[in-house]
């Protein structure tokens, strides 16, 4: 799902999400350079709230409410600073924080992924580790509040300014190597055949993606080729080369 500017969708809260312990929250965001507050949330479970609509003499409506539970759960921007993943109970936060460096208003889409594995929190930016703090409490329930992209779990605060994607929840702390390889799914050029063409001094091979490496022996050996751009001329003449195409 892409949200939009300042949109938030709803995921009600369904029994088989209201997460206790391991959790892995994931996005691609492409945040704008100034947020709505000191809050913006990617994804969120809860705080819960218990709304209220009074008729205002017959002028439209007014919304109150009373908090049901200060439970939650997070992936968020907190003052245009930090990246943030964690849980609370309104009281004590239990999470790890990262720089957002450059990435408000830089145009480009940012893959985020925070995890909790049974004793450590973890923050990932476009595939690499950035942040991890140990903590003996992981992803609170929320009986009461629902999940939201882009807004808290009912969507009354916090709005996220920016581009949304791919959003994610799991009940479980995916790998690095896992949070590498759905970065690299979006980002990486696929491998592509070799394709070649014959010529009076030798061959001129061809590929779209990968990196072109060679080796004297079919099978191991193997090493990039420096500066090798397709299409790319091998020679007639010297010892026997082997190609292939490595990611």
């Amino acid at each position: 799902v892409h949200i939009g500017h300042r949109n938030w969708v709803s995921l009600n809260n369904p029994a088989g999400l209201n997460i206790a312990g391991k959790i892995t929250l994931e996005a691609w965001v492409n945040p704008e350079a100034t947020q709505d507050g000191p809050v913006s949330r990617i994804i969120s479970h809860g705080p819960a709230l218990q709304t209220d609509i009074v008729d205002a003499a017959g002028k439209g409506v007014e919304l109150f409410g009373s908090l049901l539970s200060a439970n939650e759960v997070s992936l968020r921007i907190e003052n245009s600073s930090e990246y943030v993943v964690g849980s609370s109970d309104g009281t004590n936060f239990h999470g790890v924080r990262a720089p957002v460096g450059t990435d408000l208003g830089a145009g480009k889409w940012v893959h985020l992924v925070g995890t909790y594995d049974g004793t450590t929190w973890r923050l990932y930016r476009n595939g690499t580790e950035i942040a991890n703090a140990a903590d003996a409490t992981g992803a609170l329930g929320v009986a009461d509040g629902d999940w939201a992209i882009g807004s808290t779990g009912s969507g009354w605060a916090d709005n996220f300014a920016g581009g949304i994607d791919e959003a994610a929840i799991y009940k479980k702390s995916l790998t690095a190597a896992q949070v590498k390889a759905h970065y690299d799914a979006a980002t990486v050029v696929p491998v592509s055949k070799i394709t070649f063409e014959r010529s009076a001094n030798g061959l001129k091979l061809s590929w779209t993606g990968g990196v072109l490496q060679q080796s004297d022996a079919y099978g191991s050996g193997y090493g990039d080729v420096t500066d090798a751009v397709s299409p790319y001329p091998v020679s007639a003449s010297g010892t026997a080369k082997f190609f292939r195409l490595r990611q």
